[in-house]
């Protein structure tokens, strides 16, 4: 058997780093981060609970990010271990967004604004009518805004963005992201 060549960062192999920053929290459920920092914000293993993964789902995907560097804290030796800080250095285009709790399919779901206007993704096209449906595009949050007594004033002061990470002809993805400290400036991944 051969051994991987891959770099084990904070529970994701550095060489697939940008196929794997789309994990996402199941849709019914809602995460925590623990109150013990344990990873980066752009680690699955920073939440409680499970995650699920794009990567490998979809053929002819296009990446606009770059991942240029990654340095990451470790408690012990032990680079499998817990880690105690840790950055991303990504290179890709950051877009200033919004979001807003719509009613959706008789559920509420969280949908982005950008300049005010609803982000959309368009649906098939309706056999019967000919035309098409545009819908607001909803967006995967790590954890439930609700419990997170900072989003509302990121939301209202715009310190939430998003970067686009990846697109096929069906689907694109992004990691949205909050403003954690303007003079560096470094951001948190939400979702």
């Amino acid at each position: 058997m051969s051994r991987m060549r891959c770099t084990y960062v904070a529970g994701i192999w550095r060489e697939h780093l940008e196929k794997t920053l789309t994990w996402y929290p199941p849709i019914d459920s809602t995460g925590s981060r623990p109150k013990v920092y344990v990873a980066p914000s752009w680690s699955w293993a920073s939440l409680n609970g499970g995650v699920e993964a794009s990567m490998g789902r979809y053929k002819d995907v296009d990446y606009a990010i770059h991942v240029e560097d990654v340095a990451l804290t470790y408690a012990t030796e032990d680079v499998t271990g817990a880690v105690t800080g840790g950055w991303l250095d990504l290179r890709g285009s950051l877009k200033p967004m919004k979001l807003h709790l719509v009613e959706y399919e008789d559920d509420f779901s969280w949908c982005m604004t950008l300049n005010r206007d609803f982000a959309r993704k368009q649906d098939e096209t309706d056999k019967y009518e000919q035309r098409e449906f545009l819908h607001p595009a909803r967006v995967s949050l790590d954890i439930d805004p609700m419990s997170d007594t900072e989003f509302d004033d990121d939301n209202t002061e715009g310190h939430l963005f998003f970067m686009p990470v990846c697109k096929t002809k069906d689907y694109s993805q992004s990691l949205m992201v909050r403003l954690a400290d303007e003079a560096t400036p470094s951001f948190q991944r939400i979702g």
